[in-house]
């Protein structure tokens, strides 16, 4: 990352040294400054701090969190003037503790410094996407035909693959009707789909930001699904919602997870994306349920995934499956903690996900 200026407000003198000592080794050209002064601060492209960052503000990177060998770190991202600006701003703290303004903090296992700088790297690409005129938030959506199919680890375990390995600001937009991705993600029951939508159908529509959250690294639009609004949602509070979204220049990326029952809103999503995801459970996408998918998607972008794929299943089904690829079963991916499962992209399943991004990022590319 040469040519990144990165500045660092850290109050433990300890921390900040063995921060910049790590990151150094995993950011080559990078120059690390510590800040002390809003003028400082003005120098960098990114910011990583220990203060409370008030929410709502700066640019809404997806972020991630972390423990080090040594240290409990958490993570948020927010901007605000003053000294934090509108650059973007990573919070860290070595504390094993909630942050004192009440939000939940994500927890991660960390081996070393490599995944903050991914995050950095990714902040820091995402400042410079969002420089560029004309830019549009593109939409990926997930969705399958059965329960049970892992649509939601799918296309959360996307989210991370994008913004960590193509340095892209993604947000993952929760509209199944239940809470699918409380599985894998700690909710603070705020962001709710209910309040976003009274204030739609008032014509006093707030800024998205208040209605998004940073959780397990990725930022959230619905945390707990639609809820009471899956039968009610219509196209056009999904419109203002992608449109509302869009104007804020926060992301690259729209994933939104539709699961297996559309909601009355979810079928102009699913037609105005620029690729769908059709996930299936170990079973072949048989080339009637891909026609299917193309005619209510209205493009021929698309990617149809086989999904917890055991090793005795056949790749090809001889001539009837149109998969673009099998992700196969890995207990070990969705480890227990703390009454969730934690989703490990470090083994096979990391590397299936990998591909899928590789997939998805061409056919968003036209290739």
């Amino acid at each position: 990352m040469k040519g990144l200026d990165i500045g660092v407000l850290v109050a433990d003198d300890a921390y900040r040294g063995a921060l910049i000592k790590g990151l150094s080794h995993e950011l080559n050209g990078a120059v690390f400054r510590t800040v002390g002064s809003e003028r400082e601060a003005d120098q960098a492209d990114v910011l990583l701090t220990d203060r409370d960052v008030p929410e709502g503000n700066g640019r809404g990177t997806p972020s991630g969190a972390g423990r080090s060998r040594n240290n409990d770190t958490k993570e948020h991202v927010g901007g605000t003037g003053g000294i934090f600006g509108r650059r973007e701003v990573l919070r860290l703290t070595y504390r094993d503790t909630d942050y004192d303004d009440g939000s939940p903090g994500e927890v991660f296992r960390y081996e070393d410094a490599r995944i903050i700088a991914e995050r950095i790297a990714s902040a820091a690409d995402g400042c410079r996407r969002a420089g560029k005129d004309g830019a549009r938030t593109r939409i990926a959506v997930f969705l399958s035909t059965e329960g049970g199919s892992g649509v939601t680890s799918a296309a959360l375990s996307f989210c991370r693959a994008a913004a960590s390995g193509y340095g892209l600001r993604v947000l993952y937009w929760n509209l199944c009707p239940g809470d699918g991705a409380g599985k894998f993600l700690k909710t603070d029951g705020k962001g709710n789909m209910v309040s976003l939508i009274y204030h739609i159908r008032k014509g006093d529509l707030p800024d998205p930001g208040r209605y998004i959250r940073t959780l397990g690294g990725t930022d959230v639009l619905g945390a707990g699904g639609l809820g009471s609004v899956a039968g009610v949602i219509t196209e056009e509070d999904v419109d203002a919602i992608v449109s509302a979204v869009r104007s804020t220049g926060r992301y690259d990326l729209i994933a939104a997870d539709l699961g297996n029952h559309m909601a009355p809103g979810s079928e102009r999503l699913l037609g105005t994306s620029d690729v769908a995801v059709l996930i299936k459970c170990g079973l072949p996408v048989r080339a009637e349920e891909l026609a299917d998918l193309m005619k209510r998607k209205k493009t021929g972008k698309t990617v149809c995934v086989r999904n917890k794929c055991g090793a005795d299943e056949t790749a090809g089904d001889e001539g009837f499956d149109v998969s673009d690829l099998r992700i196969g079963y890995d207990q070990d991916a969705f480890v227990p903690a703390g009454g969730r499962f934690a989703i490990e992209t470090r083994g096979a399943y990391g590397k299936d996900i990998e591909r899928l991004a590789e997939i998805i990022m061409e056919k968003l590319d036209g290739r």
